[in-house]
């Protein structure tokens, strides 16, 4: 919700209504997360690494893969990158991080939420 891709001026028209941050389009090959829970004396946990395929007209989360179909060094990459964020920013509680595998492997942090966020819902229960 309230994404919108810029391609061209004419794509203009379609954003800015509201305050809004830009940000430089990423031609990643997928958007993969990291459930982690760390509790006040730093002890963490992830849960298994997901990925996300997005439905192209809502630009929402459709489906979330689990467990992850990627290979053991990006799903260990990625439970890093999570564990790392979690010590760094000491939170308490759960992280959901959302991050892009782009076509050449390389893993960026794309978002951060304080709760199971879209990428979590199955861990709910």
């Amino acid at each position: 919700k309230g994404v919108v891709k810029i391609v061209d001026e004419s794509d203009l028209n379609k954003a800015f209504e509201q305050p809004s941050i830009v940000e430089k389009w990423i031609d990643f090959e997928k958007e993969i997360a990291v459930i982690i829970a760390r509790n006040e004396n730093g002890q963490t946990e992830t849960f298994p690494l997901v990925e996300m395929d997005f439905n192209k007209e809502a630009n929402l989360v459709e489906f979330l893969i689990s467990p992850s179909t990627y290979n053991f060094e990006i799903q260990q990459k990625a439970d890093k990158i999570a564990r790392d964020i979690a010590d760094f920013l000491n939170i308490v509680g759960l992280l959901a991080v959302e991050m892009f595998v782009t076509k050449n492997g390389e893993i960026l942090v794309n978002e951060l939420a304080p709760r199971p966020h879209n990428s979590g819902h199955h861990t709910i229960e």
